[in-house]
């Protein structure tokens, strides 16, 4: 067989041995609830998990209060079937400030050159998220580029992705840096990696050879997933980019965006400050442990990979770290198909309720009373509704939690099995012997 044949192999044996890490990961001994709250005070302990939690639904449903209406499910999914290979491109750098004495972002150019009033509003704002570490600069002779993203959220619920490449132009000096930001509506940060590295590319020759490509990528629209674009662009043929350009779309595409920003105060959260009591104690123990087992086997990979000269896909660590997070989300909310019922109009609508009443852990419900109210779970809720005319569709989700259950049943029966096996050594080891029971 082949090396090339051999590789998709090898990388699919890795991913089902690695989720059956990540099962494992979760069913390891860790201690549990009732453990923990033996080594403290249970009334205290309680009181202050359900003061957070009521903190925390205040808070979700302010937000929502704020909100008249949410982008709806048929708005969704046409911005994604009419989706182009990017909505605008926006160039961003720094200019001083004599007033502030410091540097401030701005725009320097964007693709299309026109947009209206409403994609104008949404424009302001980029600058200072590809900046906003703008008050530490000064010009430099040298930079290291670098890849960022972020997520806009209009005010009924639709997102924009903003991918980003920050780089140094060419010439001579000290100078300062420029960015790069490719807004679309679709989540893919693979296919618009490799669009930048484009950009970047020929940014090193001159910005005309990015007007030229940008141009004609604009009318592109977006692959499916799994399907690719070419691109073919270049005002000076002698340059190494004139093959077009293949831009592959994965057929499996998830988010990686590590990051809050509080637009009110202006400031990142790296953490909220009440993960130690609203997320459930032993699935978070199981998430830690599975992210570890993900990080080690990377290493391990790495480490084996060198000796055999074969590179790293960093795509399979990061898949693997959103594996882990799949099947955390599987065990909290794997039963939810169960609580849709059918409407007076036909239609199936589901049992918040009877959802969060269906489980028996008490961190569990807390956790999903909070959940259930965000505008993340309405969106993931109202596309299943949605579905139910057609018959309830299965996602990648719903592929694992079909997988964990067939694991799970598995499980049990080689359990049944071995105790059928262990009954059957011993009556063969005890045969002629009479044990009295009493």
């Amino acid at each position: 067989m082949s090396a090339s044949l051999r590789r998709p192999l090898r990388v699919q044996t890795k991913k089902k041995s690695m989720r059956r890490k990540i099962h494992e990961a979760f069913r390891s001994k860790v201690k549990t609830e009732e453990d923990e709250r033996a080594s403290v005070s249970s009334e205290d302990s309680n009181s202050i998990e359900n003061e957070e939690t009521e903190k925390r639904l205040t808070a979700v449903r302010k937000t929502k209060a704020r909100t008249s209406h949410y982008c709806s499910l048929e708005q969704a999914r046409r911005n994604i079937q009419s989706a182009k290979l990017y909505e605008y491109v926006v160039v961003v750098s720094l200019e001083f400030d004599k007033t502030q004495r410091r540097y401030q972002p701005c725009e320097i150019r964007r693709f299309p050159d026109e947009v209206s009033d409403t994609q104008n509003d949404k424009l302001r704002a980029i600058p200072h998220f590809c900046f906003p570490d703008s008050f530490k600069w000064a010009p430099v002779d040298s930079y290291n580029s670098e890849t960022f993203s972020f997520v806009l959220t209009s005010f009924d619920g639709s997102r924009f992705y903003g991918y980003n490449r920050r780089l140094l132009p060419p010439g001579e000096g000290a100078r300062l840096p420029e960015v790069f930001c490719v807004m679309t509506p679709i989540p893919c940060y693979p296919l618009y990696f490799q669009l930048l590295d484009e950009v970047e590319r020929r940014r090193k020759h001159s910005m005309e050879e990015v007007d030229a490509f940008l141009k004609i990528a604009a009318q592109m629209s977006l692959p499916r997933p799994g399907g690719h674009v070419r691109i073919s662009a270049s005002l000076n043929l002698q340059l190494s980019f004139r093959e077009p350009l293949l831009l592959q779309r994965p057929q499996d595409s998830r988010l990686e965006h590590v990051l809050i920003v509080n637009l009110d105060a202006r400031d990142f959260d790296v953490q909220v400050g009440d993960e130690s009591t609203i997320l459930p104690r032993r699935l978070s123990q199981g998430l830690e442990k599975a992210l570890k087992t993900c990080l080690r086997d990377s290493e391990v990979t790495e480490a084996r990979d060198v000796e055999d000269e074969l590179s790293v896909d960093c795509e399979v660590t990061n898949n693997n770290i959103s594996e882990a997070f799949i099947h955390y989300f599987v065990e909290l909310m794997g039963h939810y198909l169960n609580h849709f019922q059918p409407s007076p109009e036909g239609n199936m609508v589901f049992d918040r309720e009877g959802f969060i009443k269906s489980t028996n852990s008490k961190s569990m419900k807390r956790f999903l009373e909070v959940f259930t109210e965000t505008q993340m779970f309405s969106l993931f809720i109202q596309e299943k509704e949605a579905d139910s005319e057609e018959g309830l569709k299965q996602s990648l989700f719903d592929q694992r939690i079909q997988t964990y259950d067939t694991e799970k049943r598995n499980s049990k029966l080689l359990g049944v099995v071995n105790v059928k096996k262990l009954g059957q050594k011993l009556a063969g080891t005890a045969k002629g012997v009479k044990v009295k029971v009493k």
